[in-house]
């Protein structure tokens, strides 16, 4: 994971910088930081189950824009200056974590969704609701660039990747997430797999002895715990595995059950999203 794009919103930037520069750590990374949606368009496209719904944005004046745009960028050469990181051009041998500041360009979410699939890793803040300019950016993001989006809680974490846990439920989400995940995993000092009963699972898929056996053929040694129920309940549940097992990350695949579903009545990955203490990472 040596590319990582860090969307930082009106909200605090450490959670989100101490995550990315974590992770850019493991691996020699580089960390490209740009402010996330704004209110500059009257309307943004968030996308649920491949159909477009528009959900409606205050506009903000340019003084506005150019005013939010400075404190991101402040934020983000302040944490990471302070952390010895290096900033513009670096020799091609540097093994340190290097850093770039993109002020410009759209802050609509289908740009900042494009510009994603150039990263390794996209790291962003809860948002508060669905419905505000970082959640919409957050589902465009997810549905939209094929990569694994790391979602942070409004505390900054002082590790991640030591201890993770994967919530594992059989569906293609969960293994994608790992898939994806896999250099975080090999570099991990543990790994739990919690895993659902069969009869909880959204499809028919492999146990979580299953799955743990697949995994240790990477040279990754897995601890196996249990969650129960289904869908805001098993959320439930793999977040109490979770901190139970002093993980500091959480692998979650992204809305296996129906997403509009989910919205309306609630599930394992709202849950978790809204609810988690530490960094969760989710693909779709």
């Amino acid at each position: 994971m040596k590319q990582i794009l860090a969307i930082l919103g009106d909200g605090p930037a450490d959670p989100v910088l101490a995550a990315a520069w974590l992770v850019a750590k493991r691996f020699g990374g580089q960390i490209t930081g740009l402010l996330g949606t704004g209110t500059e368009d009257a309307a943004a496209p968030a996308w649920q189950d491949g159909l477009s719904i528009y959900a409606a944005l205050d506009p903000v004046d340019a003084g506005e824009r150019d005013a939010q745009q400075a404190k991101a960028a402040a934020s983000f050469h302040r944490f990471l200056q302070a952390r010895d990181v290096q900033f513009g051009a670096v020799p091609r041998r540097h093994k340190g974590v290097t850093a770039f500041w993109c002020g410009n360009g759209s802050r609509a979410p289908r740009a900042i969704s494009t510009r994603s699939l150039l990263f390794d890793l996209i790291v962003m803040a809860r948002p508060d609701r669905p419905t505000s300019p970082a959640g919409i950016t957050l589902e465009d993001t997810l549905f939209s660039s094929g990569r694994p989006v790391l979602v942070c809680p409004k505390r900054a974490p002082t590790q991640l990747g030591d201890s993770i846990a994967i919530a594992w439920n059989g569906s293609t989400e969960s293994a994608q997430t790992v898939a994806l995940a896999m250099p975080l995993l090999k570099r991990a000092r543990r790994v739990i797999v919690i895993a659902t009963g069969r009869s909880d699972m959204p499809e028919p898929g492999p146990s979580g002895a299953e799955f743990g056996a697949a995994l240790t053929r990477h040279g990754i040694t897995v601890h196996l715990r249990a969650a129960v129920g289904r869908q805001k309940r098993q959320g439930e549940s793999f977040l109490r595995e979770a901190q139970d097992a002093a993980a500091d990350l959480l692998l979650k695949g992204a809305y296996a059950r129906n997403r509009l579903r989910q919205l309306v009545f609630g599930g394992a990955t709202r849950q978790i999203l809204l609810a988690s203490p530490i960094p969760v990472l989710i693909a779709r």
